[in-house]
């Protein structure tokens, strides 16, 4: 009996590290993304895809560069970097609203949760908004003129995926 179950254990135990060893080959290696001429450094599990577009704004137009990493469930997180001049006058927290209230009128978007949040010396805004398919959860920061937004967006019906909060909380400002 002894022998039996012995040897009932060793098969499991082969079992569950020859799956662990499948896990570990078809998991995606996370890596530091890092992108100085657009001021921050992320952790993802697969390169950011690339765009950048100009768009008007009340502070004239913008240039903004975002970066899209796909997750499951039809879930996203973008990460955009925009320089906005003309606002310095204003406070970063002055700004954060500008910008959210933007964010929100662009996407069609109710605010549903708000928050001021830190990234070590930088003052930032956290929101979640829905609009009528979509989930969102955002993250922004000013440092000096530059505007830093993460938006980690699923399904309305759906969770976050879990590697949105592991790659916004990865986030970080390079000079």
């Amino acid at each position: 009996m002894k022998n039996r179950l012995a040897g009932l254990l060793v098969v499991i135990a082969s079992v569950l590290f020859v799956n662990a060893s499948l896990v570990a080959q078809t998991a995606p290696a996370w890596k530091q993304y890092s992108y100085p001429s657009d001021g921050f450094a992320i952790s993802a599990p697969s390169a950011p895809t690339y765009s950048n577009q100009v768009k008007p704004t009340d502070a004239g137009n913008v240039e903004i560069h975002t970066y899209s990493i796909p997750l499951g469930n039809n879930g996203i997180v973008m990460i955009s970097s925009s320089e906005v001049r003309g606002l310095e006058q204003d406070s970063p927290k002055t700004r954060l609203q500008m910008a959210k209230t933007g964010a929100l009128k662009a996407g069609n978007a109710t605010l549903t949760t708000e928050k001021e949040i830190v990234l070590g010396l930088y003052q930032g805004l956290q929101y979640e908004a829905t609009t009528a398919n979509l989930h969102v959860r955002a993250r922004m920061y000013i440092v000096k003129n530059r505007l830093f937004q993460l938006l980690e967006i699923s399904p309305l019906n759906s969770a976050f995926p879990a590697d949105a909060e592991r790659i916004s909380s990865s986030f970080k400002v390079v000079n």
